[in-house]
């Protein structure tokens, strides 16, 4: 749930609610525990990967990502 609190304090909340794009990383993120331990990486790496520079939201979503591979 530490993905959850982060998108919060992030300020990506009504993004999160709004934007198709930013659910779509969130979820791909809260799905990653769930992978057999060796595709973790990988699959983070492709999530790093589908953050959009275009988007609007790309510098909190990079923080997010940031939080995220730190844990």
């Amino acid at each position: 749930m530490f993905i959850i609190k982060c998108v919060h304090k992030l300020g990506l909340k009504d993004e999160y609610v709004s934007e198709q794009d930013v659910q779509d990383i969130v979820r791909s993120l809260l799905g990653l525990p769930l992978l057999p331990a060796d595709e973790i990486c990988p699959a983070f790496d492709e999530v790093k990967l589908a953050v959009s520079n275009d988007s609007r939201f790309v510098n909190k979503l990079k923080k997010l990502l940031r939080y995220v591979g730190r844990q």
